[in-house]
């Protein structure tokens, strides 16, 4: 049953009809601004089930050393971004396409001396600020332990004023 009637106008229209309703309890307040999210955690033993662990992402992993690889995805998925937090523990190379419609910055947390992304050297004080306009390279030199957050680009575009959207390009 569909209706719009506010808990104090159905005890109202309960009570008319010979149904007494002693009280109505409101149980916690309003809300505004709630954001509603879900927790994804994925373990992985193969580059390949690592790969396929970040939701919306297109990627391609080669293991390039020796050893059992294994790698944890940590995902906070919200409407217009994710929160996201990728390891792995072999040199690997990776091929990544983030979502088309979303603009990432990431910051290693570890990552071995050697790494290179899109051709450039990885350090545990880079930043990275890249796109899913095109496919990027990552070649992990060994352990990689990055946090990154993916946001809406159209989300950037309305809440940042014009002067501050010329980096996104």
């Amino acid at each position: 049953v569909d209706f719009d009637w506010s808990p104090e106008e159905l005890a109202e229209r309960l009570t008319m009809l010979g149904i007494e309703v002693e009280g109505v309890d409101k149980i916690g307040g309003e809300f505004e601004g709630v954001v509603v999210a879900q927790v994804i955690t994925h373990e992985s033993n193969d580059v390949d089930d690592q790969a396929q662990a970040l939701d919306g992402w297109q990627q391609r992993y080669e293991q390039l050393g020796c050893g059992r690889f294994r790698g944890r995805v940590w995902q906070l998925l919200m409407r217009d971004g994710v929160l996201l937090r990728e390891r792995g523990n072999r040199q690997h190379r990776q091929v990544i396409l983030p979502p088309h419609d979303h603009l990432v910055l990431a910051l290693p947390m570890a990552v071995d001396p050697g790494s290179v992304f899109d051709g450039r050297p990885l350090e545990r004080e880079s930043l990275l600020i890249f796109d899913g306009r095109m496919e990027h390279e990552v070649i992990a030199a060994g352990e990689m332990d990055l946090i990154g957050l993916t946001v809406d680009r159209k989300l950037l575009e309305s809440t940042l004023a014009p002067q501050k959207l010329e980096w996104l390009d």
